[in-house]
């Protein structure tokens, strides 16, 4: 079933899902612990595609998201045009049901970043 403001043409994923109205990401880690990143804060996305997985790391000015799985290239494309609702990992003993072509979470990391003033004290102690 699409819900309204859903995209029609993606592909169904237990790893993200879709929306054209959305304003912050919901991102869920293993632990079900979840966080929400508004999109007006995200200030850096990398990406990078490796032979066996790839990852793409957002960066706030107080946090970095990294997600770790396989084929994130369609997930790339709709962070770019910030119409990603969720993320979420999804244990390794599902993937064996996903299709090649399919992206695949298998990791979700959050981290406070260290303010330039925390960093510098850290430093000069």
């Amino acid at each position: 079933m699409i819900r309204h403001g859903q995209h029609q043409g993606r592909q169904s994923s237990p790893c993200w899902e879709g929306d054209t109205k959305v304003q912050a990401l919901r991102v869920e880690l293993a632990d079900g612990h979840a966080c929400m990143i508004p999109y007006t804060r995200i200030a850096f996305v990398d990406c990078g595609h490796g032979t066996d997985d790839s990852t793409i790391c957002l960066r706030t000015d107080t946090h970095e998201v990294r997600i770790v799985g396989k084929n994130l290239g369609r997930l790339e494309r709709e962070l770019q045009k910030f119409e990603v609702a969720w993320v979420k990992a999804v244990p390794a003993r599902y993937e064996p049901d996903a299709n090649d072509s399919a992206a695949w979470i298998t990791k979700i990391t959050v981290n406070e970043l260290q303010s330039e003033m925390s960093a510098a004290k850290t430093e000069g102690n």
